[in-house]
């Protein structure tokens, strides 16, 4: 064994190796230290292999949930799509082999989602890894019986986190869960991150598994709802949404995709109906927090060519307060949003910086948000007796034993007689001169023009 003597250095020795001892540079020090490093170092390894996902739990012996969908078939069995990804080719490049599926999509039937899962185990030879799932898409008819069959086993199951988005597909959870955008290696991240995108769009809400439970929890008050995708095979997107087939020469790069708008609209357990984007959006305008982002077209001011429209964009989160109250017999909501925007585009040459137009931008942006907000109230309140917007919850708060009296009567009776009040305060924020279209007419032929 080596033994340093400590002694007081002083700045004349500090460059000079000691006699009575071996210098960082030694040999034998450096030795000394990399033994102690390596015994650190296998001290770690045993306790992380007593902690990690060893022996039973190897990764080999697991599939990595990372979406799931959920049909019945004609037989009212239930159809579980599973997708995960393949390790071996992710890791062959880091990122996915050239030619190769980065991921597998496998399903698999039972009377149950529980039968289902063991199921896959004796097929495939896997256990199921829950804890890394993104979505959980639910097939149309799947949900127009009842959610509470397949949501019962991913509730108790500790292992599913609660940040798993959920969504109802026009159609088949095993088509949309099958989809392969050729942009993304790993097709269920992208709808994830579509899903993601609800507050930022305005046209669906963004919903969590574990908000989506509490909704089911108590319903009577304040019906779940999820946001809907529709999916558009290659190059029918092109035709539906941009007006115009792709190309012949894009020959296979043209990619299929999943597109989301809309609202699935619950009562209890049940799919009730579906909102378009425009009834969407009202429901999220009258919501707290589910809006942060969203386009309003309006037209132009005293314009014939209905083809003028100006584009106003709010990017900041809408601020929107809510009283419900019942009296009388008769039940009231009033409802205040308050949004702030800016001119984005037009296409006209109006001077859109004068007081006069702007008053006009901002009751022509509140114009729009009332409607949007009563044509949801219509469809999902007085067509599918849906309190999707929460109303009953806060009349609870405000007037407990009122609620108990009326609670049972509040969806199919109350509620669709309520009177509906929408106070819009919108507020132009952006006024200076660069909202000019580059050939705006001269000031003072501006407001014959408007």
């Amino acid at each position: 064994m080596v033994c340093i003597r400590r002694r007081r250095v002083s700045a004349a020795h500090i460059d000079r190796p000691k006699k009575d001892g071996p210098h960082m540079s030694h040999p034998s020090f450096l030795r000394n230290m990399l033994r102690k490093t390596a015994i650190a170092a296998a001290f770690l390894l045993v306790a992380l292999s007593l902690t990690g996902c060893w022996g039973r739990n190897e990764a080999q012996s697991l599939d990595y949930v990372l979406a799931v969908g959920i049909d019945l078939n004609e037989e009212k069995d239930v159809v579980l799509t599973i997708q995960s990804p393949v390790l071996d080719s992710l890791k062959q490049t880091g990122g996915g082999s050239q030619g190769k599926d980065s991921t597998k999509t496998i399903s698999i039937k039972g009377r149950s989602a529980y039968e289902a899962i063991r199921a896959y185990t004796s097929t495939v030879g896997k256990k199921l890894f829950w804890s890394h799932n993104q979505v959980i898409v639910f097939g149309e008819e799947a949900v127009k019986e009842s959610v509470e069959p397949y949501l019962g086993y991913f509730a108790a199951d500790p292992r599913l986190r609660g940040t798993a988005y959920l969504t109802v597909v026009k159609g088949m959870a095993s088509d949309a869960i099958r989809l392969k955008p050729n942009f993304s290696l790993l097709p269920s991240l992208h709808l994830h991150d579509v899903l993601e995108m609800g507050s930022f769009s305005g046209k669906y809400p963004t919903v969590r598994f574990s908000e989506f439970n509490r909704m089911l929890a108590d319903p009577l008050g304040a019906q779940p709802y999820l946001p809907v995708i529709k999916l558009y095979p290659a190059g029918e997107m092109a035709k539906e949404q941009i007006g115009t087939a792709p190309s012949k020469d894009m020959g296979g790069r043209v990619s299929p995709f999943y597109e989301a708008g809309g609202v699935a609209v619950f009562k209890g357990v049940k799919m009730v109906g579906l909102l378009n984007e425009k009834e969407s959006r009202g429901l999220m305008w009258a919501k707290k927090d589910k809006i942060s982002s969203t386009v309003v077209i309006v037209p132009c001011r005293n314009n014939q060519n209905k083809e003028c429209k100006i584009s106003l964009n709010m990017n900041t989160a809408c601020k929107t307060s809510l009283h419900t109250e019942y009296k009388d017999g008769k039940a009231k909501v009033r409802l205040k949003v308050r949004a702030d925007f800016n001119v984005g585009d037009k296409s006209s040459k109006h001077n859109t910086t004068t007081e006069s137009y702007s008053k006009y931008l901002e009751n022509a942006f509140a114009d729009v948000v009332k409607q949007e907000i009563s044509a949801a109230f219509e469809k999902a309140v007085r067509v599918y007796r849906s309190d999707v917007f929460a109303f009953g919850n806060d009349l609870e708060d405000r007037q407990p034993a009122v609620w108990e009296k009326v609670k049972q009567d509040w969806e199919d009776r109350i509620l669709p007689e309520a009177e509906l009040e929408i106070v819009v305060d919108a507020k132009l924020k952006q006024t200076s001169r660069n909202l000019y279209s580059p050939w705006v007419q001269p000031k003072k032929n501006v407001e014959s023009v408007d």
